[in-house]
């Protein structure tokens, strides 16, 4: 439950912030939670990590003026 809820609030965050690829991923790997399916978990977890990488990486490189 608490993987599930912290899927689905990057989801929303990354919807907020237009991060459309993190969105995508947070909903796959939301939706695999959901259904428990741990081959699925295992292959979106893995693609979350390195999408919610870049995004962080992103957002540090922001210039405000």
């Amino acid at each position: 439950d608490e993987a599930r809820r912290l899927v689905h609030s990057c989801k929303g965050i990354s919807k907020n912030i237009g991060s459309n690829q993190l969105y995508e991923v947070s909903a796959e790997l939301e939706k695999a939670i959901m259904e428990r399916d741990q081959e699925l978990i295992a292959y979106y977890f893995s693609n979350f990590k390195e999408v919610f990488k870049q995004v962080v990486t992103d957002l540090k490189n922001i210039k405000f003026q």
